[in-house]
């Protein structure tokens, strides 16, 4: 009863999310959506302060979807930095005045632990530390968006923060779709009150949105999806399953997300080979939903293509890869003439993007044809230059820990289908192709990577109680 009021106020607060949105979309320059944006993060604020997880329910929605206010912000902040510095104060309120213990350590925490504090020792010896300021001051808010959802979710809340995950990222892509077909950029919504940045750009080759690593999160809802088809619900709700798909890979599909693409195809196939092995019936009406997704996106690229007359098949070439690794090469030649910061601290926190101007940082990022390209495009590669070899080899060990963890329990399982496990294995796999060839950086994209990778204990506890009864 408890848990269907709390799903009842989240589908009530995610309307009022979903109004700024409309209002955004029927008329772009009104300036409409700023005030309903504002309203809607109170609103979640004046819920919160009442049940704290709505703190970390509806941190997804402020994040992606903050930049709609525009020009309407206090003191240059916006709704998402008010929302997740009340949080702050929140947690420290509990933490300090309370003096209660800040987390249990689970499963991977010293690793994590480690981790920040190469991050702060990398930042002392950068040397930069007016310009790299803020960078340092995103991985606070990283650090809290961790922490609220370690201590205020348990395995009881799981279902409801992936509903609002899911609702907020659709909402995302719903704005990433109608924007594309009224050429409308994005991520020029940003700096609108710069000479000569014009929310409308003529012949608009491919979508774009506030943060360009968005791809990440739409990438893991649709695995969220895709699970979810295997379920006992009604065909009526795996319709409906499937017409969010359909929503969310055309997103992808209009922003051109290579690395996305690839990596959640390569996660299905390989997870769905390892684990639905058991669902043989299911199997079925899950090809037929891949099948059809397939036909859906085949016919609008070929609409695209032949109708509208958009080269957006030649989006997709290769060539891109191509130059990421000229700029992979770049990188390592500078970090090889600098051994010490390539093994200790390497250049400090997204020193890669904010240090321009600085020889080493335009080095590494030297494409094929010579020019200094805006970002080291590889999560990886850009961990060895802003924080050292220490540091990636220790996130690399976190990461292979968590899946090998949630691989063998999923193995040990006696249910047909663990739905959390295996999705939360699937989200880890998609994480370690996709930073290959693509970074997620310390952006707000990162306050959600960070809810994530701080629900491993909690998905694996509940999976542990569920076998026992």
């Amino acid at each position: 009863m408890h848990s269907h009021s709390l799903e009842k106020k989240i589908i009530i607060l995610s309307v009022i999310w979903l109004m700024p949105v409309v209002l955004f979309i029927l008329d772009p320059l009104k300036g409409s959506s700023s005030l309903a944006l504002w309203f809607a993060t109170l609103a979640s604020l004046l819920v919160s302060f009442k049940d704290k997880r709505y703190f970390v329910f509806f941190l997804p929605f402020v994040a992606v979807l903050s930049p709609l206010v525009q020009e309407v912000k206090i003191i240059n902040l916006y709704p998402s930095d008010f929302f997740i510095l009340i949080l702050g104060v929140f947690l420290i309120w509990k933490i300090v005045m309370k003096r209660q213990r800040v987390i249990r350590l689970h499963y991977g925490d010293v690793i994590l632990i480690t981790l920040m504090l190469v991050v702060f020792i990398s930042y002392i010896f950068s040397f930069e530390h007016q310009l790299l300021l803020k960078s340092i001051a995103n991985w606070f808010l990283i650090i809290i968006s961790f922490l609220s959802c370690r201590m205020y979710l348990s395995n009881k809340d799981l279902k409801l923060y992936f509903l609002t995950l899911t609702i907020s990222i659709l909402l995302s892509s719903l704005l990433i779709i109608f924007s594309y077909f009224d050429n409308i950029t994005l991520n020029n919504l940003i700096y609108l009150n710069q000479v000569g940045v014009s929310l409308y750009t003529e012949d608009l080759s491919r979508a774009s949105y506030f943060y360009t690593n968005i791809g990440f999160l739409i990438a893991v809802v649709i695995l969220f999806l895709y699970t979810r088809l295997f379920d006992n619900s009604h065909k009526i709700n795996k319709i409906v399953t499937i017409l969010f798909m359909v929503i969310l890979i055309l997103s992808l599909v209009v922003m051109l997300e290579k690395t996305a693409l690839f990596a959640l195809l390569l996660t299905v196939i390989l997870s769905t080979t390892l684990f639905f092995y058991k669902l043989r019936i299911r199997i079925r009406i899950v090809f037929i939903s891949v099948v059809l997704l397939c036909t859906i996106v085949g016919i609008y690229l070929f609409q695209l293509s032949y109708v509208q007359n958009i080269d957006l098949f030649n989006g997709f070439h290769v060539s891109g890869f191509k130059q990421r690794l000229c700029v992979f090469s770049s990188t390592m030649d500078v970090l090889f003439d600098n051994v010490g910061r390539f093994i200790f601290v390497g250049f400090g926190p997204d020193s890669s993007i904010l240090l321009t101007g600085n020889e080493n940082i335009d080095a590494s990022k030297v494409s094929c044809g010579g020019e200094s390209e805006g970002a080291i495009d590889s999560t990886y590669i850009t961990f060895l230059f802003e924080y050292g070899l220490i540091f990636t080899l220790l996130f690399l060990i976190y990461l292979i820990k968590i899946i090998e963890k949630i691989f063998f329990r999923i193995l040990q399982s006696k249910k047909p289908f663990n739905g959390f496990l295996v999705y939360y294995f699937m989200i880890m796999i998609y994480f370690s192709i996709s930073f290959i060839s693509d970074t997620v950086g310390t952006s707000k994209i990162m306050w959600i990577v960070a809810q994530l990778f701080a629900l491993s204990p909690i998905i694996l506890t509940n999976n542990k109680n569920i076998e026992s009864k």
